[in-house]
């Protein structure tokens, strides 16, 4: 596990966006796996700036999950997001996106992330953490083994989102992910946590026990991760 500590996020954001930027352009028809939320939009920014003169017709995309019972179209829905910062921005086929869906029957839909991804191998991950460990929607306690499924979320996750929500209430209370399993395959990892929220998390990952009560601790036996922090999430290690 490769650790990058940065006094300054615009740093941090730079270098992060231009090892992603490399590997595309080492690999323009690779599976780059993608993830939502706050953390990830100063990223996509600067890989914008990086690629906007690049042809990725030939990228494919995978995104981690998606809430349940929500449409697509749904503003807080994730591929709304994926719209918003990438999708929308950069030039890649339609096609290419490969995105589960929360309002489809759900078990066509992992059945059918399942065979893509025993066809394909996520070449570059994108992963944020959770304060309480998680990876994608794999929540403590989630079995290191499994693929992509459907998830009750932790009240803690719940919380963590109903900000962007009108309410707690208003939180979906499922999820569809990919499995702890799915991740630890991608060739290479890249993530980002910033904040002290994440401190704790993040120290556990790095220097706890491996268990499933902090399923992000499963990377420490990743041949090829690369963490960025600042220094509020890097505060405890």
């Amino acid at each position: 596990m490769q650790i990058k500590i940065f006094d300054n996020k615009e740093e941090l954001y730079t270098s992060a966006a231009l090892q992603i930027f490399q590997d595309i352009v080492a690999n323009p028809k690779m599976l780059l796996g993608l993830a939502t939320g706050e953390t990830m939009i100063p990223l996509y920014k600067k890989l914008h700036t990086l690629l906007k003169s690049e042809d990725l017709k030939s990228i494919k995309t995978i995104n981690l999950d998606e809430y349940v019972g929500i449409q697509k179209t749904h503003p807080q829905s994730f591929y709304s997001f994926m719209a918003e910062y990438f999708f929308n921005i950069f030039d890649i086929s339609k096609s290419n996106i490969n995105f589960l869906n929360g309002f489809n029957d759900l078990n066509e839909e992992i059945n059918n992330m399942n065979q893509f991804l025993s066809e394909n191998t996520i070449h570059t991950q994108l992963l944020g953490i959770g304060s309480n460990g998680h990876i994608a929607f794999n929540e403590p306690k989630t079995n290191f083994d499994i693929r992509t499924h459907l998830v009750e979320l932790d009240t803690q996750t719940r919380l963590d989102n109903s900000r962007f929500f009108k309410s707690f209430q208003d939180v979906p209370t499922h999820a569809l992910t990919l499995g702890i399993k799915d991740i630890f395959q991608s060739k290479h990892i890249l993530m980002i946590a910033i904040g002290q929220k994440k401190a704790d998390a993040v120290n556990q990952m790095i220097n706890g026990p491996i268990t499933n009560l902090l399923p992000a601790s499963i990377l420490q036996d990743h041949p090829s991760i690369t963490v960025y922090l600042d220094t509020d999430a890097a505060s405890k290690l």
